[in-house]
């Protein structure tokens, strides 16, 4: 992220309490930042805030009680939450944070571009597919500076990533779902009785297996229960989906966005260029939870950090031990 989203000295940052919804140092990234703020710390503190957000955004799905804010925080102390990103871009979380806050953000400027843009914009229901106009983020100061790393922008934006409780849900559900994987992986490596599975007294595997076997030829049962597995498990791992107007977008004649979907880490899991019209569909299957059963999904490609490895092993580490 470019420095300048956070300038110390940025006149945008600066407010009275009257513009806030919400009290500062009551925001559950504010609080983070309050409890670890270093007053000694040679940093600046927007490069320290910067620092700390990043901190942030690893620990943030691990809660399990709701964090504590410092008893009273002084002025002094409040200047530094208040230091780390625009009024405007808090206004935003507060008032339209949780699971349901998607956004389309454009990360690429130009004169040249800016047709395209509203064409773009103006070429479907902005409300049908992210709810509101206030969504679009199109502001080259904040944004263009991105480039190719758009993931920037939860380190101004850390609500996005907010999986919904504090109670272990996330970690629980992608528990469950890899346990299923690796169970599936022993059994179809040395038979399927190599081990007890029965599970609320069904053997999904096995049923699977014999499912599959109905409509696949023998050699690629295996596989493909293995694939449908590993799919349900990078499923769990979604928190959200990111709408990116970027260079690729803007400059090629197809106007493809870039539909990202990202884990709690807001590490890509799958991703794939899709029209404008598609990105607005699938807004009504990601409230329905069934953004996994769109040819978006499945046609998507594995993010790196899942490509190849296990890559929810990070997000199940204890905090201790990571």
């Amino acid at each position: 992220m470019r420095e300048q989203i956070m300038s110390d000295s940025d006149s945008s940052h600066s407010s009275s309490d009257e513009d806030v919804s919400e009290p500062w140092g009551t925001l559950q990234s504010e609080i983070y930042l309050l409890n670890h703020y270093d007053s000694q710390s040679p940093l600046p503190p927007s490069v320290q805030a910067r620092t700390l957000i990043k901190a942030y955004i690893r620990t943030q799905h691990e809660r399990i009680d709701e964090p504590v804010s410092p008893p009273a925080p002084t002025p002094q102390q409040l200047a530094f939450p208040k230091s780390w990103r625009p009024l405007s871009v808090r206004n935003l979380v507060t008032a339209e944070r949780g699971v349901d806050l998607v956004v389309w953000v454009r990360t690429y400027y130009s004169p040249e571009t800016d047709a395209k843009h509203a064409a773009l914009i103006s070429g479907i229901d902005i409300v049908m597919a992210i709810d509101s106009e206030e969504r679009v983020l199109d502001d080259a100061s904040l944004y263009g500076g991105f480039g190719d790393h758009w993931e920037g922008l939860f380190e101004l934006m850390p609500e996005l990533l907010d999986v919904g409780g504090t109670d272990g849900w996330y970690r629980a559900r992608i528990t469950e779902e890899v346990e299923l994987l690796q169970e599936a992986r022993l059994r179809l490596q040395h038979g399927l009785d190599a081990v007890d599975a029965t599970r609320e007294g069904k053997d999904k595997v096995g049923e699977m297996v014999e499912k599959y076997k109905t409509f696949l030829p023998e050699e690629r049962v295996h596989q493909e229960v293995l694939d449908d597995l590993l799919d349900t498990v990078h499923r769990e791992c979604v928190v959200k989906y990111i709408i990116i107007e970027d260079k690729t977008t803007l400059e090629c004649d197809e106007s493809l966005v870039l539909l990202a979907f990202v884990d709690a880490w807001g590490r890509v899991v799958k991703s794939r260029r899709v029209t404008n019209s598609e990105a607005e569909q699938m807004s009504g299957m990601w409230f329905q939870h069934a953004f996994d059963e769109t040819m978006t999904w499945d046609s998507a490609e594995i993010g790196n950090e899942y490509k190849g490895r296990d890559g929810w092993e990070d997000l199940l580490k204890d905090e201790d031990s990571s």
